[in-house]
């Protein structure tokens, strides 16, 4: 594997606080459905071209998703405690004017998310 290291720009505007919740949410969330499922998988990318931040997480899973008017649910027993990461997730890309884009299959599930820095 190369270590290909790229330095954050000088003028980077994005908060520590706002990127600890988008990428503290999303790794959650991945390393708990990569620890469930057969593969084991999970591959993060991070980098910065053109004044812009991009993100792009993807993991497998069991293939188990719950959705509700568009919303993922959490498939853990204690709905009330938790479900919320990719909210706060696609709460804070949008304050931020930024887009985000999850797919998924029956064995992989992605999230990409381009910021403006």
């Amino acid at each position: 594997m190369s270590k290909n290291y790229e330095r954050l720009p000088h003028d980077f505007n994005i908060e520590s606080y706002q990127l600890n919740i988008i990428i503290g949410n999303l790794l959650e969330n991945a390393i708990e459905a990569a620890g469930r499922s057969e593969e084991k998988r999970l591959s993060l990318y991070v980098s910065t071209q053109r004044g812009m931040l991009f993100i792009n997480l993807s993991n497998s899973y069991n293939g188990t998703l719950r959705k509700n008017k568009g919303r993922f649910l959490s498939v853990k027993p204690d709905k009330r405690a938790h479900g919320l990461g990719l909210q706060n997730v696609k709460r804070m890309v949008r304050e931020m004017n930024g887009e985000m884009l999850i797919e998924h299959d029956e064995n992989d599930f992605s999230v990409k998310i381009m910021l403006y820095i």
